[in-house]
C-alpha cells in the first residue's frame, strides 16, 4: 500500500474537481495546501487560482518570474489546457482587482480618520 492510499480520503480534488481519493499536500506556489488526486499529485500541478494569486504577487509575468518557475508554470498550463495568453490576462486582472482594492481603502481610511 503506498503512502498515498494511506493517506487518503475521498474528497474534491482541489485541481481537477475529480471527486475521488485525494490527499492534503502543501502546495508549491506558497505557503498553503491543497486537495490532491493521485493523478494531480503525480503530475504536479495546481489550482489554476493559486498559480494566479501566487504569481501576480510575485512580479510581471514572464519577465520578472523566476525562469525555472515560467517552465513549471507553462508545464502545467498546458496540462490544464489553459493558454499562457490567458493566464497573463488573469494575472494582469488579478493586479487590477488588488490595486482597486488598495485605493478603495485608503479611501475608506481617509474618510474614517476624516481627512
Amino acid at each position: 500500500m503506498s503512502k498515498f492510499d494511506e493517506m487518503s480520503f475521498i474528497g474534491i480534488c482541489n485541481v481537477c474537481s475529480k471527486e475521488t481519493d485525494v490527499v492534503v499536500c502543501a502546495s508549491s506556489m506558497g505557503a498553503v495546501s491543497y486537495r490532491y488526486c493521485k493523478d494531480c499529485l503525480n503530475e504536479g500541478l495546481e489550482p489554476y487560482g493559486s498559480m494566479v494569486a501566487y504569481i501576480s504577487c510575485a512580479g510581471k509575468y514572464p519577465e520578472e518570474i523566476n525562469p525555472d518557475y515560467v517552465k513549471r508554470i507553462r508545464r502545467i498550463l498546458a496540462e490544464l489546457g489553459i493558454t499562457e495568453e490567458e493566464f497573463i490576462i488573469d494575472v494582469n486582472k488579478a493586479n487590477e482587482e488588488f490595486s482597486q482594492w488598495c485605493l478603495d481603502m485608503e479611501e475608506f481610511v481617509n474618510d474614517e480618520c476624516g481627512e
